[in-house]
């Protein structure tokens, strides 16, 4: 499995799950059960889902591209 960095200080990110948001059932978004689980890093504290990851090693790969 590909480890996922911190976006803030590219250090390892660790799963985090929120039980209370995944009890909470359909939110106003349609969010009936969609995934709440969300990557932490342990040194900054930032918390990050999955959708921001994506986006950041896209990002990422494009400035690789280009250069």
């Amino acid at each position: 499995m590909e480890k996922r960095m911190c976006l803030g200080c590219g250090d390892e990110l660790a799963m985090a799950f929120n039980p209370s948001e995944n009890a909470r059932g359909a939110s106003p978004g349609g969010g009936a059960g969609k995934s709440t689980s969300k990557w932490r890093c342990s040194t900054c504290g930032q918390v990050f889902t999955a959708e921001q990851l994506r986006a950041g090693k896209r990002a990422g790969a494009n400035v690789v591209e280009h250069t």
